[in-house]
């Protein structure tokens, strides 16, 4: 596949020793002066250095069972650590996820052979709601982030729609000391650039403290509309710079996909988002996983978010149908 194959090589380019200019100790580790155990693989340069900047992106469609096999190297459960090097980091890639099997599926295609590139340590959580509430992207996130935590001890989080891919491999999946919004263009779909000053989606890293210091996100969005312009406050709120790569490197594909249902009460919940934001959230989060799958490109999670107001689940069941987390990893 063309994507694999461009990974063999833009990995090995990317990590042959080149001359360029020193980086600070601020922004890079000293690599001379490191020291390591005897037997100890060296630390991953924090930004690799591509000869190849421009992802070449495969849009090909794409069927689960190939793309599981697709990359050798993955483990069960959606893990990846490099081979060469000690990643610098833990990066748990969270994907809030229904009814989007297509994009979702080009999307990794894309992705992991793009972060495998960055030498990250990483495992990918795809959540999945179940079908019997309007989707609400930001719980799910936040059981995304719980879960993982169960997983393994990371300190680093991509929240990550599934119809983005990104354009170039200098957009580097590395949390620093601001969250950071990682589609800065999306002229694919949208005229260049943000858009909106507030636009806060796409693609978004943060730290676990980042995270934990904003209560996550609201709970409260069932449907589409304002829940990332409600998470981009929380971080204002706190203190937060949000960082963004130049419009080149942030560039990314956006994928075709259907409108959702809209949330008819998004404006009402955006204008109190700040009096709320430390007493719901993770504060607040009621789930059940109904199911897992240790897949080898994802941990794939069936999610049942808690809805309140006497919202009648039985009935809503029985009008949905039966959960099944899609594709098997069979």
């Amino acid at each position: 596949m063309v994507s694999v194959v461009l990974y063999f090589l833009v990995y090995t380019v990317a990590n042959v020793p080149v001359s360029h200019e020193k980086r600070s100790l601020t922004e890079d580790e000293d690599r001379t002066n490191e020291t390591r155990a005897e037997g100890e693989l060296p630390l991953c340069p924090r930004k690799p250095t591509f000869f190849i900047t421009k992802v070449q992106i495969n849009t090909t469609p794409i069927e689960f069972p190939e793309l599981n096999n697709a990359f050798p190297d993955m483990q069960p459960g959606g893990i990846f650590k490099p081979k060469h090097c000690r990643a610098r980091a833990k990066t748990a890639v969270i994907f809030p996820y229904r009814d989007r099997e297509r994009n979702l599926l080009l999307v990794l295609l894309n992705l992991i052979p793009f972060m495998m590139a960055q030498n990250l340590e990483f495992q990918i959580f795809v959540v999945e709601q179940v079908p019997w509430f309007d989707f609400n992207k930001c719980m799910i996130i936040n059981i995304g982030f719980v879960e993982a935590l169960k997983a393994q001890k990371f300190d680093c989080f991509v929240i990550h729609d599934t119809d983005f891919v990104p354009k170039d491999y200098r957009n580097y999946y590395y949390c620093g000391n601001q969250p950071r919004h990682l589609v800065v263009d999306r002229s694919d779909r949208a005229k260049r650039g943000l858009g909106y000053y507030r636009y806060f989606g796409g693609a978004i890293l943060v730290s676990r403290e980042q995270w934990e210091s904003i209560n996550g996100c609201s709970n409260m969005y069932w449907g589409w509309g304002n829940e990332d312009d409600d998470m981009y406050m929380r971080f204002i709120a706190e203190g937060y710079t949000i960082a963004r790569y130049p419009i080149k490197i942030g560039a990314y594909m956006a994928l075709e996909h259907e409108t959702q249902t809209k949330n008819m009460k998004r404006k009402e919940l955006f204008g109190s988002n700040i009096d709320r934001m430390h007493e719901e959230g993770l504060n607040t989060l009621q789930y059940k996983v109904v199911k897992r799958n240790h897949t080898n490109v994802a941990m794939w999670m069936m999610v049942d978010p808690y809805k309140p107001n006497g919202t009648e689940i039985a009935d809503a069941q029985a009008a949905a149908g039966p959960a099944i987390i899609t594709p098997s990893p069979e």
